[in-house]
């Protein structure tokens, strides 16, 4: 599966042949079709593997103790540590599907969208959270908040995976950070 999703994501589904998949799995595609029915299905569960593990580098899990401000601090922190693990994996996952099943694979961009919903529905509960114990100011717009970091994120790592500079990336968590400590902070 990790060589599948690797796969997946640096080429996109019709990029990722079945001949290339063999090639990089070292499997037969007998092998592949005995445990997927199609490629499709490759597809749907390579994306579920590639946001588990962009999920998993983006640190939330690590965060839950922490006060809203240092949640939203350390996800961009997170981010920027693990910027070049993303660009080397092809970019983030929730982008490169976004992209190329955006208007040739609606299951695939289904999954992309429910994702992007699920990163902003946990960035906006966190500043929600911290509006009701007086952490954050009740003047910020959760969601909309929460939509600009995730724009900031994508636009940032295909900067830096478009243009092979990392410090792009890096320059605007940096000035996300500076804003939510000056701006977003009670």
């Amino acid at each position: 599966m990790e060589k599948a999703a690797l796969l997946f994501n640096k080429k996109g589904f019709y990029g990722a042949s079945m001949d290339l998949l063999v090639k990089e799995t070292g499997l037969t595609k007998g092998s592949i079709y005995n445990n997927f029915t199609s490629k499709n299905d490759l597809a749907l569960e390579a994306f579920d593997h590639n946001l588990s593990w962009l999920n998993q580098k983006l640190g939330f899990h690590q965060l839950e103790k922490e006060t809203s401000i240092n949640k939203l601090v350390g996800f961009l922190k997170f981010s920027r540590e693990c910027c070049k693990d993303i660009i080397e994996r092809g970019g983030c996952a929730i982008l490169n599907t976004s992209t190329d099943a955006d208007d040739n694979h609606p299951e695939l961009k289904k999954k992309a969208a429910l994702a992007l919903e699920n990163w902003k529905t946990k960035l906006k509960g966190i500043i929600v959270e911290g509006q009701i114990k007086e952490e954050i100011k009740l003047t910020v717009d959760a969601e909309k908040y929460a939509l600009k970091m995730i724009a900031l994120f994508e636009g940032g790592s295909m900067l830096a995976k478009t243009t092979g500079k990392l410090h792009y990336f890096n320059i605007l968590m940096e000035d996300m950070e500076r804003e939510i400590l000056e701006n977003l902070e009670v």
